[in-house]
């Protein structure tokens, strides 16, 4: 990595934190696309810049707005039709940033592209995707005069910022049709703006579900009202309002059928279901006769249904509008309070792994001065010595054997960089994983090296877990090597493999008899290029254990250690378990 991209990542953090503070203050549809694109523009030394938006119709693009271009001049980026070969259509299609770095590399995946739009290509382009819940938005195109290669560093800050604006629109589109429905239901406005203000206190959702079905009977005094979660294949009642009788609490608190009908039909069209002379049979709901009428609201965050407001009325057997209108006020309010601590839990990850991005950006400039610089010097000052004592072959021949030690270091630092930067870039790909079969690959691995050594392996039956094979098994062979190298000196290397069950996930455990390390020093454990050992006594890259807790965190688990110096050391990763859909 370049001196170069180091400087820049403290900007490109300040000007993430810019426009999120910006963009908090704002629902303007047209302000949060023209602060995006200053923000990407003004990060780079970029030729200009445009913004394309999908059409409500899915089937076009739109140029919203364009930055740095000359007034006039054709450019590529242009209203028209989402094709199947476009650089827009691909980049949204995909999900995926298209990065064209060199001049001709936008033209020769589209030879027909500067013909259509009768503009000439720039040297380089970066084609980055909107997209919000797998629905796309548009997206940001940058243009550069100048052949450019997208850093790492530069690609996250992509990452951020196309994530801010997506999640930045969707609100805006979440206030324009809420203005919407406030101007035409002006009874609901009430509703929405005192369970709204009442929301503000409080995070917890079975908290904001109580407000809810007290503020529908506040206003609605006739009706009874629940609030249902999923678990396992039903629907549970987790809150409901007083007036309704115990027997019919403890039918609701048993479970509606995911296959109600009823209930179905409102988790399928996303939107209030409102069914007027109430089927207590034909709903599977027993017990519920005397009701005439029944409202369900199912409250989704992303694809997920979440919770589900019901409301039921003995008197009548259809609703009237006004009822309607608070109900699915009501509902909707309380949907997008469960929506907004979603975003809010999306946004402190991203935030979170950006930190830790800095951080580790930081320990590589570490090494760079350190580390890396070392080996160099030492290269060019006996190279030097051994210029002058040409005449002096045994000198010169120690000499050169310094310079090639300390060359072949600097090899090993490098490598070590560049594969702990891979680990951070690859997708993970995400599914059921045996874990036995993990540690009987990597010992066939190992194998090869411990053939004049005395290993005893103890491994209990191990889980199945939900993580990417490739990664998982780069963690097992880590710890697996890390254990082993500690254990060199031991005549009879004992190595330990369980796993422990706990209710949201699991915890892997390796344990070795080696040389261990003092815990005051735990700290230093898992940073890049750190030891708590000499290069003389364990050698390596220093980045072995690093790069196990990237990817760790990358399955969003923990990685931790234990030892007593000459008594081994214990690692501890932790997986979470996969969260059960609902339906």
């Amino acid at each position: 990595m370049s001196s170069t991209s180091v400087a820049m990542t403290p900007s490109f953090g300040d000007r993430i934190q810019g426009i999120t503070e910006q963009l908090a203050s704002t629902h303007d549809r047209s302000v949060i696309l023209d602060l995006v694109l200053q923000a990407a523009h003004d990060s780079f030394d970029a030729l200009g810049g445009a913004v394309l938006m999908v059409t409500d119709t899915r089937d076009r693009v739109e140029l919203a707005l364009t930055r740095g271009h000359e007034a006039g001049a054709a450019i590529l980026w242009q209203d028209g039709p989402l094709e199947d070969a476009s650089p827009v259509s691909d980049a949204l299609t995909r999900r995926q940033p298209l990065l064209f770095e060199h001049e001709g590399a936008l033209t020769s995946a589209y030879p027909d592209l500067e013909t259509r739009t009768r503009a000439v290509a720039p040297v380089a382009t970066a084609v980055l995707p909107i997209v919000l819940e797998e629905r796309s938005l548009g997206v940001i195109v940058l243009d550069f005069r100048e052949p450019h290669h997208f850093t790492d560093s530069e690609q996250r800050f992509f990452r951020t910022l196309t994530a801010l604006a997506a999640v930045s629109l969707g609100w805006a589109e979440l206030a324009q049709n809420l203005d919407v429905q406030v101007r035409n239901r002006t009874l609901a406005l009430d509703a929405f703006a005192q369970f709204t203000e009442r929301a503000a206190s409080t995070s917890d959702v079975l908290d904001l579900a109580r407000m809810g079905v007290e503020m529908l009977q506040n206003i609605l005094p006739d009706v009874s009202a629940v609030y249902y979660e999923p678990t396992g294949r039903a629907w549970r009642a987790r809150v409901w309002t007083d007036d309704i009788a115990p027997d019919i609490v403890d039918v609701l608190k048993q479970g509606v059928p995911f296959t109600a009908p009823s209930f179905q039909e409102a988790c399928d069209r996303r939107e209030a279901v409102f069914v007027p002379r109430w089927d207590a049979e034909r709903e599977g709901v027993a017990l519920t006769e005397q009701y005439g009428a029944g409202a369900l609201y199912v409250c989704f965050t992303g694809d997920v249904p979440r919770g589900l407001l019901a409301m039921g009325m003995q008197q009548r057997d259809a609703w009237s509008d006004r009822e309607r209108a608070v109900f699915q006020a009501v509902g909707r309010s309380l949907s997008l309070v469960l929506e907004r601590a979603a975003t809010a839990t999306t946004l402190k990850r991203q935030n979170h792994a950006l930190r830790e991005t800095n951080e580790e950006l930081e320990a590589l400039t570490y090494s760079v001065s350190h580390d890396l610089m070392s080996p160099v010097r030492h290269v060019t000052s006996f190279a030097a010595l051994a210029r002058r004592s040409a005449n002096d072959s045994s000198r010169v021949q120690r000499y050169l054997d310094i310079v090639d030690q300390s060359a072949q270091r600097m090899n090993t630092l490098l490598d070590a960089m560049l594969q702990l930067s891979r680990v951070g870039r690859r997708d993970l790909r995400l599914g059921l994983v045996d874990v036995n079969l993990i540690v009987r690959t990597v010992q066939l691995d190992l194998g090869p090296d411990l053939v004049d050594r005395a290993v005893t392996w103890r491994i209990q039956p191990l889980p199945v877990v939900w993580a990417d094979q490739d990664a998982l098994h780069e963690i097992v062979r880590q710890l697996l090597s890390n254990a082993l190298k500690f254990s060199r000196d031991e005549p009879q290397v004992i190595l330990e493999i369980w796993a422990e069950d706990d209710p949201e996930q699991w915890t892997l455990c390796v344990r070795d008899n080696g040389a261990g390390f003092d815990m005051r020093y735990a700290h230093k454990l898992f940073g890049i290029f750190q030891r708590l050992h000499s290069q003389e006594e364990f050698g390596g890259s220093g980045v072995g254990l690093a790069i196990v807790q990237r990817l760790v965190r990358r399955h969003h688990g923990t990685v931790t250690a234990t030892s007593t110096p000459g008594e081994g050391a214990t690692f501890h990763v932790t997986l979470p378990k996969p969260e059960q859909p609902a339906m």
